[in-house]
């Protein structure tokens, strides 16, 4: 039990490094075909789903930043 745990958290951080985090590598790659790059096999959708899931969070993160930001901003201007 223990090794297949192992196995687990190994194929989890796979996955992580893969389709985690912005411009990660199958982003990269959705991007390359966009603009023409040939390629023989395609990312299985499970990937493609966890890596947009990624962007659309991480977007969010920013949006929220920039909003908090914008209002420290307006805050200090006011004063």
């Amino acid at each position: 039990g223990e090794r297949l745990g192992q196995a687990q958290k190994s194929y989890d951080g796979a996955v992580n490094k893969l389709s985690g985090g912005s411009g990660n590598l199958v982003r990269q790659v959705e991007m390359l075909k966009a603009m023409g790059a040939a390629t023989a096999k395609t990312i299985p959708q499970n990937l493609l789903d966890v890596a947009e899931a990624n962007d659309a969070e991480a977007l969010l993160q920013l949006e929220q930043q920039g909003g908090e930001e914008g209002d420290d901003a307006a805050s200090k201007t006011i004063r």
